[in-house]
């Protein structure tokens, strides 16, 4: 198997417990260059030589510990392919090889001589370019990459270095800017004409993710039954676009009603794509996406947040996130009278508690709670 640097040959066998095992034998072979039959070559002779020595097989702390760190983090990352969900896989990926290994490559460490202070360098350098919440994200992968070499019954290292050093301090999210009803109600009239009207429209009627709404496609809407099912997102992660479906077990995949003000606007969408595929038949991809360029490719996923950053600073509303119209979303419905219940539903919320980070209680809120207090207890003060 290769490493970073040179290949490894992965040997398994079982133990006299007939539990089944793994020994790793380093080689001086580099991956890099035309070495891939060497390495088989190298292969075959480590077979031979063990089966040959008839012997237990060495202890894998010795074998494993005694590779490069840096090899390591590799090693790990491949078992991790199909344990995670592609997004959060390539999130890791881009960490390590383009965060990590590069500071630790040069200073050619052994897993098993890698100490704290070797990390905490680590962190002292990266705080210099980044921030503390990104310096975890970093250490969080190195962490849990060492986890797995403590890990019993393969236990590789005593312990984890990452887990006996002081990390950052984490920098607390101060929370969401959101729009009141007066404000949505601004925004969804002077985006009426613009390229994202009926992103912003259906956003802030089903609170929807950004990744949700650009995975929209014409087969989400039932126009006779009158309904949007949300069970598809687009994310991007650095370069590589990613579609995912959801499986109707998902808290996020959910059937909502549609409005005849936004089928209209629906229907009126799907004739001008359609006008713009019989002007080109044979450039036109057919992908099916309800928001999609003019060639029907899906827009780029940074589109919404770029383009509704420059629509609301245009018309001079309050800067906020286009992921803020999802807390908007929420908070408004909650003003309306729904229950948390209704509301994490409506949002696709697996946790409870999640909805209710998504419900902020602002002054105008309070204003009206206090209106109701005295409407009630009917007090007049002189």
């Amino acid at each position: 198997m290769p490493g970073r640097s040179n290949y490894y040959i992965v040997l398994e066998y079982k133990d006299n417990n007939d539990k089944r095992k793994e020994k790793w034998v380093p080689t001086d072979i580099p991956v890099r260059g035309n070495n891939k039959r060497a390495a088989e070559e190298r292969r075959k002779e480590v077979l031979i030589e063990y089966e040959n020595q008839n012997t237990e097989a060495p202890d894998e702390m010795d074998l494993r510990g005694d590779m490069l760190f840096t090899d390591y983090l590799f090693l790990w990352l491949e078992t991790q392919r199909t344990a995670l969900a592609d997004s959060t896989f390539q999130l890791y990926e881009y960490h390590i090889k383009n965060c990590i290994v590069p500071y630790f490559i040069p200073k050619k460490i052994k897993l098993k001589d890698l100490t704290p202070s070797d990390l905490e360098k680590y962190m002292k350098e990266k705080m210099k370019s980044v921030s503390n919440n990104t310096v975890r994200k970093y250490l969080t992968n190195i962490s849990t990459c060492l986890d797995s070499a403590v890990a019993v019954p393969n236990r590789i290292i005593p312990f984890n270095p990452a887990k006996v050093i002081e990390w950052p301090k984490k920098e607390e999210y101060m929370g969401a800017m959101i729009y009141d009803e007066a404000q949505i109600i601004r925004l969804l009239e002077v985006s009426k004409g613009d390229p994202m009207e009926l992103m912003i429209l259906l956003t802030v009627y089903y609170g929807l993710r950004r990744s949700e709404v650009l995975g929209l496609k014409w087969d989400s809407i039932d126009f006779d039954q009158k309904t949007i099912t949300i069970k598809r997102t687009i994310t991007r992660i650095f370069k590589i676009i990613n579609e995912k479906e959801q499986v109707k077990a998902d808290a996020s995949y959910r059937v909502l009603p549609v409005s005849d003000e936004i089928l209209e606007l629906l229907r009126n969408s799907k004739q001008r794509q359609d006008e713009l595929k019989s002007l080109q038949p044979n450039d036109y991809k057919s992908e099916g996406y309800i928001f999609a360029r003019s060639d029907g490719s899906h827009i780029r996923p940074e589109y919404p947040t770029h383009h509704f950053k420059r629509l609301i600073k245009k018309h001079g509303l309050p800067i906020i996130r286009f992921h803020d119209l999802r807390h908007s979303s929420g908070t408004y419905l909650m003003y309306l009278g729904f229950s948390v219940k209704e509301i994490q539903e409506w949002l696709g919320h697996a946790d409870i508690n999640t909805t209710l980070k998504y419900l902020h209680f602002d002054m105008d809120g309070k204003r009206k709670m206090l209106d109701k207090i005295n409407s009630g207890l009917k007090r007049t003060v002189n």
